[in-house]
């Protein structure tokens, strides 16, 4: 008999058997016999007795081996952290010590859990390794017993097997032994018991595979402990100081001298958002139609609205600027100073004092420190002219005939060059008609403007 655990010559020692079982088969089946399990292809009783060909019962062997040199240190282990466990609660009491000794016997459960797991494996290598054996051996021990059961007749039926499978011979006297002797032998000893012992075996090595993964699956898991900070972090895990860290961490601030052009640019307001409400109901005014640019393109050198408070405030125009408002008078003639000093001369017409002026204002605000009979009522017939200052009117009989100073043509561009007018603006500006007895806002402030450094 071969060495134990040893699958390749325990099933060599049967291999002659399932050889005659072969030669019987084919000769029956070459007469007609079928057989699902047995005549279906020529390999087909050899595949049942050889499924466990190359299997390594010895590696089962060193694995059971190993696993139970490793349960033996783990149980060590397991006993001495007992052992030290009872150490610490003698020689340390209180609150601390009871945590402690939770702590230790909790990690003694884990250790023993995982002493009783490796045992487990060691033991279900040598149940495996065991349970295999057993089935290859049965293999080989029912194959031997059909061979047995035959070994009177071997001989008689060998010769008139190979006469029906290669014609050679007396094929009607071995064709009558087959069909008399042999057919009923494979039909009953190979087709039922032998078959039999087969698919035991088969089902007897399933259930030891399984029942090693059960007894592998059914250990308990152990989990070890880990006091506070001590030992690696799971992913994700974030301590509290760590937290408290990045929520104080400072924020980096850019200054504003240091940011890009552009964005310094866009942050400073335009003069243009400097106007008053008052002035932006009449007819815009030529020199401001470079400020509606964005603040980027506007040149340096132009005149920008700091250097307006250098002009006369409204005290100092005189009484002459009375009828303007106390607010909207000193503006007006701000706003004629810049006009000349871009055109050349004041003498062009500015819109009317009632487009400058808000009724309401002058009504709210009077001026207590200037008489009021230095100016004239306004005419409220030029207020609703002016209303419309969209849509410029066409000038009457009456003022057609009115002799009107002419306006002067467009200056020469200072040393800074200035868009022309007519690009932003798709129309001239007309302006409202005004009475020739009527002195203007302008011409009332260039007459006051002598008498303001007296």
């Amino acid at each position: 008999m071969a060495n134990p655990y040893d699958v390749d010559a325990r099933l060599a020692e049967g291999r002659p058997a399932i050889d005659d079982v072969e030669e019987y088969i084919a000769a029956c089946r070459r007469l007609g016999y079928q057989h699902r399990d047995l005549t279906m292809h020529v390999a087909q009783v050899r595949d049942w007795y050889g499924s466990e060909e190359g299997m390594d019962l010895h590696a089962l062997e060193a694995d059971h081996a190993t696993l139970s040199v490793a349960a033996s240190a783990a149980e060590e282990a397991a006993r001495c952290h007992a052992d030290l466990a009872s150490a610490l609660s003698s020689a340390w009491s209180g609150g601390g010590s009871a945590a402690a000794h939770q702590f230790f016997w909790r990690t003694g459960e884990a250790a023993s859990a995982v002493s009783a797991a490796v045992r487990t494996a060691a033991d279900g290598a040598a149940t495996l390794r065991d349970a295999l054996w057993r089935a290859v051996d049965a293999r080989v021990v029912a194959t031997e017993t059909v061979e047995d059961r035959s070994a009177a007749q071997r001989a008689e039926w060998l010769t008139a097997a190979k006469t029906v499978t290669t014609g050679v011979g007396d094929l009607a006297a071995a064709s009558e032994l087959i069909e008399l002797q042999v057919k009923p032998f494979v039909d009953v000893e190979v087709g039922s018991n032998w078959l039999a012992a087969m698919r035991t075996a088969v089902a007897s090595i399933n259930a030891a595979y399984d029942a090693a993964l059960a007894d592998l699956a059914s250990a308990p898991r152990a989990t070890f402990g880990v006091p506070g900070d001590i030992g690696p972090r799971p992913a994700g895990y974030v301590r509290a100081t760590d937290a408290q860290g990045t929520a104080m961490a400072p924020v980096h601030t850019v200054p504003a001298a240091a940011a890009p052009p552009a964005l310094a640019a866009a942050a400073v307001p335009a003069p243009a958002a400097m106007t008053p409400a008052a002035a932006s109901s009449g007819p815009a005014p030529a020199a401001a139609v470079p400020l509606a640019e964005p603040a980027p393109s506007v040149p340096a050198s132009l005149p920008v609205a700091p250097a307006m408070p250098s002009v006369p405030s409204t005290g100092d125009l005189g009484a002459g600027a009375s009828s303007l408002g106390s607010g909207i008078s000193g503006f007006g003639q701000q706003l004629a100073d810049l006009i000349g000093s871009l055109v050349g001369s004041t003498d062009e017409k500015l819109p009317g004092a009632d487009e400058l002026t808000d009724p309401t204002d002058a009504e709210d605000e009077p001026a207590a420190d200037e008489p009021a009979d230095d100016g004239e009522p306004v005419d409220p017939t030029e207020d609703d002219e002016a209303k419309p200052a969209d849509e410029p009117e066409e000038p009457s009989e009456e003022t057609v005939n009115t002799p009107a100073p002419e306006p002067l043509p467009p200056a020469e561009p200072v040393s800074t060059p200035v868009p022309a007018p007519a690009e932003v603006a798709p129309a001239p500006v007309v302006d409202p008609p005004l009475e020739a007895e009527e002195p203007t806002p302008c011409e009332i402030a260039a007459d006051e403007l002598p008498q303001v450094g007296e």
